[in-house]
């Protein structure tokens, strides 16, 4: 992590910040799952990613683990598409966000892998939930109780359907990934891998002009 940051950072904050990332990402995934394919789609995706990465570093292991991960997503995803016969329910999506967030810190940790790549690749989840908590709190409203206005859950009270939601959250992931990848193989200078985050940003503001004429 102190290599990976470039910062001379205590080994006690390092997995301060490790432990509480994983927890953070853990229930992130959790947050998103309120809408068929919402979640076993991008993972699927991200997964894919992830195995590509480990493959180019030569980790075996790990490689097929997360092609692995990825091929039983993809096979959810089948049944969990809308309208969805099967669900993930906290037991499944808690399971994936831990496994990322596993992922990532050995990807940091082990590999030296830059820790904004993985900030892209999963950066469609973190996006969501981050700026939705950060709404609510600047409005006094209780950030801790469950609720309904992530921005997925807002683009189905618009009149999207469960199955575009699904897909555009799964070409967004794939843009994030790309990325992401462009990071992890220094393959372009700054400002391009930011592009993913842009457009996350566009498609936002697409949203809420949407909320505002409705």
């Amino acid at each position: 992590i102190v290599s990976a940051l470039e910062v001379d950072v205590p080994l006690w904050l390092a997995i301060t910040l490790a432990s509480l990332g994983i927890v953070w990402l853990t229930n992130v995934f959790n947050f998103m799952d309120g809408s068929d394919g919402m979640v076993s789609g991008p993972s699927m995706v991200a997964a894919l990613f992830l195995s590509a990465w480990f493959y180019c570093i030569d980790d075996t292991m790990f490689f097929w683990l997360n092609l692995a991960v990825a091929g039983s997503c993809g096979g959810f995803l089948v049944l969990n598409w809308s309208p969805a016969r099967v669900f993930l329910g906290d037991a499944g999506s808690l399971s994936l966000g831990y496994y990322f967030a596993v992922m990532a810190l050995i990807g940091i940790v082990k590999h030296d892998l830059p820790i904004m790549a993985f900030v892209f690749l999963y950066g469609l989840f973190l996006a969501d939930t981050t700026v939705t908590l950060v709404r609510r709190m600047v409005a006094g409203k209780p950030w801790w109780q469950a609720h309904t206005e992530h921005f997925y859950q807002r683009a189905i009270r618009n009149g999207f359907s469960h199955r575009r939601v699904a897909t555009v959250t799964i070409l967004l992931t794939l843009l994030c990934g790309l990325t992401a990848s462009v990071e992890v193989f220094n393959l372009v200078n700054q400002p391009l891998p930011a592009l993913g985050f842009v457009i996350l940003l566009v498609v936002a503001g697409q949203l809420s002009r949407r909320e505002q004429r409705g």
